[in-house]
């Protein structure tokens, strides 16, 4: 995700009939008393963007009662504005509000940030309009935040990967994919969203389900529309349709990310799609803690070979940037980049393997604490192995060598292709993690490749 540059300070907007003003927090507003149910009064969550999708900010607005709050906080409305830089600006209301009335156009300022807020009387329909962030049109998209129903909004980006001929689009351009959670963010919640393109926001819905408790982290699955449609939100006059995996921690981990893919059916460009990913402010829940994708990333994640790497015409078993010999049928798996290490005709006289055996990659043992959640993962694309071509992996826990695991089993007649990212679940209480691959293969009409091999943890 693009790092802000913005460089700010706290904006407060002073005046004389605001003598002193002191912003309340959400921690400081009891979510649960009967004054914020059916009624205006009370928080709003949200995500702010600017229509150039250079800066994003989650928002928080409360609404208060100027003629019964108490004396130590001001009597003045807000909305604060956290960057993803952690810099934050505070705008107040120009006047006083009371309960139980409409809320139209209620005019915010502070420094170079300006808005208007209106809401019923009921604290439903909230909308903030003429958004204006240091001169450039923005946008605001918020929710009642309550104890029944709270908000929970993540900053996001979008790319994409196959981008057509259209305008505004291609591969070297990411534009905002804010997502917002309502209910508990923790189950089956109702989804808003609000994305950038070229210049105009677009506002949709989707819907959280599936999740699964795997100790220090949830994860769940979210998909654009509702029970009656798939479709997110309309652009151009054609649906956009998304789908992406929400992590979240569990007790002090507090953490939440979105990560997916999302695909456009346009009238005049073809099927566009591409991927987005976001974090909430408390930053990403799941940490890189070793990584092997033959392209120098770190954490590094050393390894051995059971025989030396080698590349002899049409014999490999070596990394590649897909300039070996027939290195370019990997082309199956949208994942790997870069480098990868390429397999073909490994049982050879040419440095390779006997016959019927295994050429083995073993991955270091890792310390992570007992505590953490892992999970190991590596992509794969395969083609063509025949019986005897077989590729296994084998999870190392605390030292220990885990029973094998067949990825691929080869067969005759025509022999097996598949390719995916092979996810594998580090039991808990682990306090170290290794991996060996084992490849058999024999032939020059049989490929493989694998990257990515990666340990995260939470």
């Amino acid at each position: 995700m693009k790092k802000l540059l913005f460089i700010g300070v706290l904006f407060v907007l002073a005046s004389c009939s605001k003598e002193e003003t002191t912003f309340i927090t959400e921690s400081e507003v009891n979510l649960s008393s009967e004054v914020y149910k059916n009624s205006n009064i009370g928080v709003y969550n949200g995500v702010f963007t600017t229509l150039d999708s250079e800066k994003r900010a989650l928002v928080e607005v409360n609404v208060v009662d100027g003629s019964t709050f108490s004396s130590i906080y001001t009597p003045y409305s807000s909305v604060k504005l956290t960057f993803e830089n952690g810099e934050q600006i505070i705008a107040f209301a120009e006047k006083t509000l009371n309960a139980e009335e409409d809320i139209i156009d209620l005019r915010f300022e502070a420094g170079q940030l300006s808005l208007n807020f209106s809401v019923e009387a009921d604290g439903k329909n909230p909308t903030i309009d003429d958004v204006v962030f240091n001169n450039n049109e923005s946008a605001i998209l918020i929710a009642k935040h309550t104890e029944r129903a709270p908000v929970v909004p993540i900053n996001g980006t979008y790319s994409c990967d196959e981008c057509g001929s259209h305008p505004v689009l291609d591969n070297t351009i990411t534009q905002t994919f804010n997502i917002m959670f309502v209910g508990s963010a923790t189950g089956d919640d109702s989804v808003m969203t609000q994305a950038v393109l070229g210049g105009n926001t677009f506002n949709g819905i989707g819907i959280q389900s599936n999740c699964i408790d795997f100790g220090s982290i949830t994860s769940c699955l979210v998909d654009s529309g509702d029970s009656s449609s798939e479709i997110g939100f309309m652009a151009g006059g054609a649906p956009v349709t998304w789908g992406a995996n929400h992590v979240y921690g569990n007790g002090a981990n507090n953490c939440s990310e979105v990560s997916g893919d999302w695909s456009w059916d346009t009238i005049n460009y073809g099927i566009i799609s591409g991927t987005f990913e976001g974090t909430g402010n408390t930053g990403s829940c799941i940490t890189t803690a070793a990584i092997e994708d033959f392209d120098s990333s770190t954490p590094a994640w050393p390894y051995t070979t059971s025989i030396p790497f080698f590349i002899d015409n049409e014999d490999s078993f070596s990394p590649t940037d897909g300039s070996a010999q027939g290195a370019s049928n990997i082309d199956n798996n949208g994942n790997f980049s870069g480098n990868f290490l390429f397999v073909r005709d490994l049982a050879n006289n040419n440095g390779g393997t006997a016959v019927s055996e295994a050429a083995i990659l073993t991955f270091s043992n890792i310390t992570i604490a007992s505590t953490e959640t892992a999970v190991v993962s590596f992509d794969y694309d395969v083609i063509g192995y025949d019986s005897g071509d077989d590729v296994d992996y084998i999870l190392v826990v605390d030292g220990v060598d885990q029973p094998s695991v067949v990825l691929i089993d080869g067969i005759n007649g025509g022999g097996t292709s598949a390719f995916g990212k092979e996810f594998i679940q580090v039991p808990a209480g682990t306090t170290s993690v290794g991996l060996k691959l084992l490849i058999k293969q024999n032939g020059g009409s049989d490929y493989a490749g694998f990257d990515n091999f990666t340990l995260e943890k939470s």
